[in-house]
């Protein structure tokens, strides 16, 4: 998928053709590391050949790519360009014609060694100048974890971890492809035929609210009003939590 910067502060749609193409995007270390508990380098274990790691490797692909074929796995994206400048801690977004779009106001971390506050990212407001900044809201679909729930209640608890993980592992995938569309204009470029230890390298940077430097959740009522990722399937909860819960929002400074 391409955009173009005279295509700019509007919203795009996103999605991967194929399987191949979201795979190419995965943290594998992310992956195995933390969701599938190895403890050590992905990279050393595959050149080491070690059985216990390939086992994992050929499963978590084979149920992937099924998921995906059954249309258990259906990742979509949302991603809107804005304009942006700062006065203080509070960031605002314009929209085309430079129509004030949003504000958003962050907390100043004190002794942060590189960005003490996201408005710090963009000119302020005085100087005439702006930047471009993407929100962005990301789903791999409820398909794989309601599944995942049947599994588990008929015994197939394997199967079922394995799906939950896909299902998240698609969503953080889908993340990586909005911030590649958000600064390059192209979406799902890169294809392999295995999992990567890490994504490809993507200039800009994004940011989730719940972390430090944007710990407000409600964050996400503005993120939800200017996108409304309704029409891929995502709600908010009273608690600004994101249903189906394999989704990711945010936004990234260009």
């Amino acid at each position: 998928m391409t955009g173009r910067p005279e295509d700019f502060y509007e919203i795009r749609r996103f999605a991967p053709e194929t399987p191949e193409r979201l795979i190419a995007l995965v943290n594998g270390r992310m992956l195995f590391n933390k969701h599938l508990g190895f403890r050590r380098d992905i990279c050393e274990l595959r050149s080491e050949g070690d059985e216990k790691f390939l086992a994992a490797e050929k499963l978590f692909l084979e149920i992937f790519y099924e998921a995906f074929s059954q249309n258990l796995l259906k990742p979509q994206g949302l991603l809107g360009f804005f304009e942006a400048d700062s006065q203080g801690e509070t960031l605002r977004l314009y929209g085309r014609g430079g129509q004030a779009a949003a504000e958003f106001t962050f907390p100043r971390l004190a002794g942060t060694e590189n960005i003490q506050c996201l408005p710090d990212l963009v000119p302020r407001k005085d100087s005439g100048a702006r930047k471009s900044v993407a929100l962005f809201v990301c789903t791999a679909g409820p398909g794989c974890i309601e599944r995942a729930n049947e599994l588990s209640q008929s015994g197939e608890y394997v199967k079922s971890h394995m799906l939950n993980i896909a299902a998240m592992t698609a969503a953080e995938a889908m993340a990586e492809a909005a911030q590649e569309f958000a600064q390059s204009g192209t979406a799902f470029s890169r294809s392999g035929g295995g999992i990567p230890a890490l994504p490809p390298q993507t200039a800009g940077r994004r940011f989730s609210f719940g972390y430090p430097l944007c710990p407000d959740l409600d964050g996400q009522k503005t993120i939800f009003s200017l996108l409304k990722p309704e029409r891929i399937g995502v709600s908010l909860t009273e608690t600004m939590m994101m249903y189906p819960e394999a989704s990711v929002s945010g936004m990234i400074f260009i």
